[in-house]
């Protein structure tokens, strides 16, 4: 008899990262599609469905090894509805009913939670925060999640927000306008997206000769990973803008 499998996914705004996992938590295969959010995210979880399939094909696996989905989306979740009541940066409608639709196109059990939240589960489960039971976990990539454990246990708050420490306000006044409607937030300033609006505001304003200035000139822009490559290297231009970041 086949091993049972679990099939984990990470939905992130701009990647979709996926996995075969078996029930000990041991990572037997992974891969990774673009996140498509034009016309409100609707290819998303047809994408998702259909990657699965060319994957468990291409292993040699058929759906009746697979025990079920676990589904990790950016945004407050009810867990029990199966239903994730907004999401900012992947732009599906709110209240969109993941869940119970990745259900339908996959044919296979699905239960989600906010990402951050998973995150921190698996971390307790397998990583630094092993043995555990009280933690906080910080995600960062196109936006800025968090999760938070006690007693062993994700707090998910009322509307399954407590741990999205990305939309605590960090610049009371001025502050960039944010996915989510406010100004100011975490998110604007330290997730992938913050730190790109953070270097093409500097870049604009500066004179002085810069190795990551010319390439913006070149490209048209930078990505946070090539900011943080150039400080590696010592651009005092690109180690100007990740010390804003990390203030």
């Amino acid at each position: 008899m086949a091993e049972k499998w679990i099939i984990g996914i990470d939905l992130g705004g701009t990647t979709t990262k996926l996995a075969f996992v078996n029930e000990a938590g041991d990572i037997l295969h992974r891969w990774e599609i673009p996140t498509v959010t034009a016309n409100q995210g609707e290819a998303i979880l047809p994408n998702i469905a259909k990657s699965i399939e060319d994957e468990l094909a291409r292993v040699k696996r058929e759906k009746k090894d697979i025990t079920g989905i676990g589904l990790g989306v950016p945004g407050p979740v009810d867990m029990e509805a199966g239903v994730i009541y907004e999401t900012v940066n992947i732009g599906w409608a709110q209240h969109y009913p993941a869940a119970g639709t990745l259900q339908k196109w996959t044919g296979l059990k699905v239960v989600i939670d906010n990402d951050a939240n998973v995150a921190a589960l698996g971390e307790m489960w397998k990583g630094a925060g092993k043995g555990s039971g009280e933690m906080v976990f910080v995600t960062l990539g196109t936006g800025v999640g968090g999760g938070i454990i006690t007693g062993g246990d994700i707090v998910h708050g009322v509307k399954g927000a407590a741990g999205e420490i990305g939309h605590i306000t960090v610049i009371p006044e001025g502050g960039a306008k944010c996915n989510c409607g406010k100004t100011g937030c975490l998110e604007t300033v330290a997730s992938a997206t913050g730190v790109v609006r953070t270097a093409m505001a500097k870049l604009a304003a500066c004179s002085s000769a810069s190795a990551v200035k010319d390439l913006s000139a070149q490209c048209g822009s930078v990505t946070a990973i090539v900011v943080f490559d150039f400080a590696n290297a010592g651009d005092a231009v690109a180690c100007e803008i990740v010390e804003v970041t990390a203030n």
